[in-house]
């Protein structure tokens, strides 16, 4: 293991070659003052962080676990590292006609933003639970992960899930830890589920000055069966934020591909209405940082907000106009703040709604604080806080991950 401290009150970096490499620095180290974060590639300068100064900080570098550990053709299931970056996964894959959604297709990238798509890990998507652009038809992450061998904040590895769904008996942690921002455990081996890789069509844009039109024709595409790859809506302020130029300056935009490359700009505008304005952009054609639901932007904080579906009007007419997407298949919304917003204020108004709402909230790429409103059934949160209190009651790994 490398390991490498730096000067002027920086954190050390530990860079393990494996699972047991994990296991067996933080074994040693469990009893100490000792604080751990992973990720660390999208950290901000060690200074932002609201750390104790009385402790060790020791950041975990994942680049050197990113091998191909085993490989399921037949079955459509690979086991691989979690520091494997996402285009290099894929790109393996390709050989065997086969890929791993979020990612599968795209070919440029901007090299002039901070977000960079061939950036991202898999340890960066598991720890935020974000399944990207196709969670609408991959149904998330924790559809897509059969089994995680993880790191437990004592240095203990335990295994959850299998390489096969019918392995898993009895509660399955590995759901658990999705999401979690790897303050449960470090996921460091994790089992899979492919899919063959498919001839996608162009990405189609359509706007409207009302949000509820375009809900209305992701339901109408749903219920005229088209196979969606991936939908996501998203305002005029997230389309500046990305340098997405769309042709009318709308106040609302839909994004769709689908698993067929035979839909078209004429086909599609045979199945709307023919007010709409269908852009249409080559794979090759789509800004990359437009995918930033992968990114944690160094120079934004982020909100999260999962919830019903009758809820999002609510929440629109009543948090402050932000850059947003959202991704109508999941109930999932995204902000995204140039400045620290009021969040007190946040939590007052998604409490005032009286709407089941849980909320995320990214303030410097590492604290995460995480909240449920008005939800009888809190079971969820429940098992964080138990299993953080059991397995980890200093509170060393990402200590500034909170269950509220």
């Amino acid at each position: 293991m490398n390991t490498s401290l730096l000067s002027n009150f920086q954190p050390e970096t530990i860079i393990p070659n494996d699972i047991n490499d994990l296991s067996n620095f933080i074994s040693k180290n469990n009893l100490t003052d000792i604080s751990f974060f992973t990720p660390k590639q999208y950290l901000k300068p060690f200074t932002n962080l609201n750390i104790d100064k009385n402790k060790v900080v020791t950041f975990i570098e994942m680049k050197n676990l990113n091998k191909i550990i085993n490989f399921y053709e037949n079955d459509l299931v690979i086991t691989v590292e979690t520091g494997i970056k996402l285009t290099e996964l894929n790109s393996n894959l390709a050989k065997y006609n086969q890929c791993f959604y979020p990612i599968s297709n795209l070919e440029s990238i901007d090299e002039n933003k901070n977000f960079k798509v061939n950036e991202i890990s898999l340890i960066d998507l598991i720890a935020s639970n974000n399944g990207g652009f196709y969670e609408t038809s991959t149904a998330g992450l924790r559809h897509q992960i059969l089994g995680i061998d993880a790191v437990l904040p004592n240095g203990k590895i335990v295994n959850g899930g299998g390489i096969v769904v019918k392995n898993v008996t009895g509660f399955d942690i590995t759901k658990l830890f999705i999401g979690s921002h790897n303050s449960l455990a470090i996921p460091v081996n994790v089992s899979l589920r492919l899919r063959a890789k498919a001839n996608l069509s162009d990405f189609f844009i359509i706007s409207d000055n009302e949000i509820t039109n375009l809900l209305n024709i992701y339901r109408q595409f749903v219920n005229d069966n088209l196979n969606i790859a991936g939908l996501e809506i998203f305002n005029s302020g997230f389309a500046d934020l990305v340098n997405l130029k769309c042709p009318i300056p709308n106040n609302y935009f839909l994004i769709v591909q689908f698993y067929d490359s035979n839909i078209d700009k004429e086909k599609l505008s045979q199945v709307l209405d023919s007010k709409y304005l269908i852009t249409s952009l080559a794979n090759n054609q789509l800004n990359s940082d437009y995918f930033s639901g992968f990114a944690m932007l160094d120079n934004y904080n982020k909100l999260e907000f999962s919830f019903a579906p009758n809820c999002l009007k609510l929440l629109l007419a009543n948090i402050p106009d932000m850059p947003f997407f959202f991704r109508p298949k999941t109930n999932r919304l995204f902000y995204y703040l140039e400045n620290t917003c009021d969040i007190n204020k946040i939590f007052d108004t998604c409490q005032n709604l009286d709407k089941a709402i849980t909320l995320s909230y990214c303030a410097d790429c590492l604290s995460f604080n995480i909240k449920r409103f008005n939800q009888n059934d809190n079971w969820e949160f429940y098992l964080y806080k138990k299993y953080k209190d059991f397995y980890d009651p200093k509170n060393t790994l990402n200590p500034l991950v909170s269950f509220i």
